[in-house]
């Protein structure tokens, strides 16, 4: 069987926003494609893209916390509002601060740069940082198979990161 309970519901979330970021992902392509005849829609598939980025680390920090602590399914409401709050303001940050493609090689490479692309990076480094914080604080858990998809996405994730820093 099937058990529901919190962790099983943002792990649920995390897979179907997985299958989202893909989709966002092929059209962040299609996007450099038009980039020149419609830069308004292409930079907005771009900032989709970099929300999804912050959504998905989000989830997944709250995904830890639930692994890691004693968490109630009962949550407060102040504290889901205060989270939706943030998100908001931080996903309309990433709207509004400007983002730029670069494009070379003929068309081999091409990558996102701009403000908007550096308030991702630093809202994600918060949240690993946060997510580092978990692990030490339960490092005796740490051995348990849930936090197999933790290492994972911290080794995936700090070799992305390596590589489009470089």
């Amino acid at each position: 069987g099937h058990i529901k309970n919190s962790e099983t519901k943002i792990y649920q979330i995390l897979i179907v926003s997985n299958l989202i970021g893909l989709i966002i992902e092929i059209l962040c392509t299609f996007a450099s494609i038009i980039y020149n005849q419609f830069p308004v829609i292409s930079n907005l598939i771009y900032k989709m893209y970099l929300i999804y980025l912050i959504s998905w680390t989000s989830l997944f920090t709250i995904y830890i916390y639930v692994i890691s602590t004693n968490f109630k399914q009962k949550t407060n409401k102040l504290k889901k509002t205060i989270l939706m709050l943030l998100f908001l303001i931080v996903s309309t940050i990433v709207l509004l601060l400007p983002i730029d493609l670069v494009v070379k090689n003929n068309f081999q490479t091409r990558y996102t740069i701009g403000a908007s692309v550096n308030f991702t990076y630093l809202i994600c480094g918060l949240l690993i940082v946060a997510i580092m914080i978990m692990l030490f604080k339960n490092f005796k858990k740490i051995l348990n198979e849930k936090y197999i998809p933790v290492f994972v996405f911290l080794t995936l994730g700090s070799l992305s990161i390596l590589i489009q820093n470089t």
